[in-house]
């Protein structure tokens, strides 16, 4: 799997599928969301990341429409046919270079501003 860390390069990792070593890369009960841009990946987050004060990390983008914003760790791995498989290696090149520099949220006047630091 590719972790992806607030304000941290992603990194690869490697465990045993099991539900608990999931919920505990993530912080707590996870949420599947599926890349609608490659069927071959999938986002496990923090169900309560947003709710539950975990720090932003980063905005989700599917074909250029921003599509939700994450808070706390997450990671992508593959999809197979029940369960989650291990991230290709193309995969984890495409999105450690989507994900490798640091975002941050800002309110001002009431407005959410989204920044990328290159």
């Amino acid at each position: 799997m590719l972790v992806v860390e607030p304000e941290r390069k992603p990194y690869v990792k490697v465990i045993e599928h099991t539900l608990e070593n999931l919920q505990s890369i993530v912080g707590g009960h996870i949420e599947v969301v599926y890349d609608v841009t490659n069927e071959n990946v999938a986002y496990v987050v923090n169900e309560e990341g947003k709710i539950n004060g975990s720090q932003f990390n980063r905005a989700l983008y599917f074909d250029g429409t921003l599509v939700d914003y994450i808070f706390g760790t997450f990671f992508i791995c593959g999809v197979g046919v029940d369960d989650f498989i291990d991230i290709s290696d193309e995969d984890i090149t495409s999105y450690s270079n989507l994900y490798q520099h640091k975002e941050y949220l800002f309110c001002s006047r009431g407005k959410i501003k989204h920044i990328i630091c290159k």
